[in-house]
């Protein structure tokens, strides 16, 4: 009696799935950076003392067209401390004025 060992089987190989075409990453919104309408705001309050986030917020929100949420709050919040590191913006107290254009000159 001879007994034949069954053959293995092989599976067809798969076909390669075409790549598909990867999405560029996210484009760069059309209009002013929220550091330039923070800056425009603080030139139309034009208060000596400077500008306070709160008002810096509502200023932002009302020209971006959002709401007043946790969202634009930490947005507002990134964007100041990073201006304030840049030496775009001036901390003073707890008001913003935009750097370099105190008034203040030295008599000499």
């Amino acid at each position: 009696m001879t007994e034949s060992v069954p053959q293995k089987q092989v599976a067809p190989k798969k076909q390669k799935r075409e790549k598909k075409e990867k999405k560029p990453a996210s484009q760069k919104k059309e209009g002013p950076s929220t550091l330039d309408v923070i800056k425009e705001c603080i030139r139309s309050k034009k208060d000596r003392k400077g500008t306070s986030r709160q008002t810096i917020l509502k200023y932002v929100c009302d020209v971006t067209h959002h709401d007043v949420d946790q969202r634009m709050r930490s947005l507002v919040n990134r964007v100041l401390k990073a201006g304030v590191e840049k030496k775009k913006l001036q901390l003073v107290g707890a008001r913003y004025k935009i750097a370099g254009t105190s008034s203040e000159t030295k008599k000499t």
